[in-house]
């Protein structure tokens, strides 16, 4: 939690495109809440996913961890400081060239 700074709390993000992808149905709410614990991983032969039921997994990754390997990557970061409360606003700021989204 960014509890050190008072509310509301805003972004600012410079950037060519928004990372403002949701987390993958992989990626449980609840992991947003606590981002830096080691969540249990259940793998098949096409994924991985945190797995919430399963504590005697041998493999465990924190959030931003899976959120890397996802295949959405890294553009999901964003909203979940967002969905657990740490950030209110995100204003997203793009250069008149970067024409990925319009």
């Amino acid at each position: 939690s960014l509890s050190c700074l008072p509310p509301p709390v805003a972004m600012i993000h410079f950037d060519s495109h928004p990372d403002l992808a949701c987390p993958s149905p992989s990626v449980p709410a609840r992991a947003c809440f606590e981002p830096r614990k080691e969540w249990p991983v259940k793998c098949t032969e096409k994924k991985c996913t945190i797995a919430l039921d399963d504590e005697t997994s041998e493999m465990s990754r924190n959030l931003y961890e899976h959120l890397d390997l996802d295949r959405s990557g890294i553009a999901q970061w964003i909203l979940p400081l967002v969905l657990s409360g740490d950030l209110d606003f995100v204003h997203w700021v793009r250069s008149a060239w970067a024409d990925q989204i319009q």
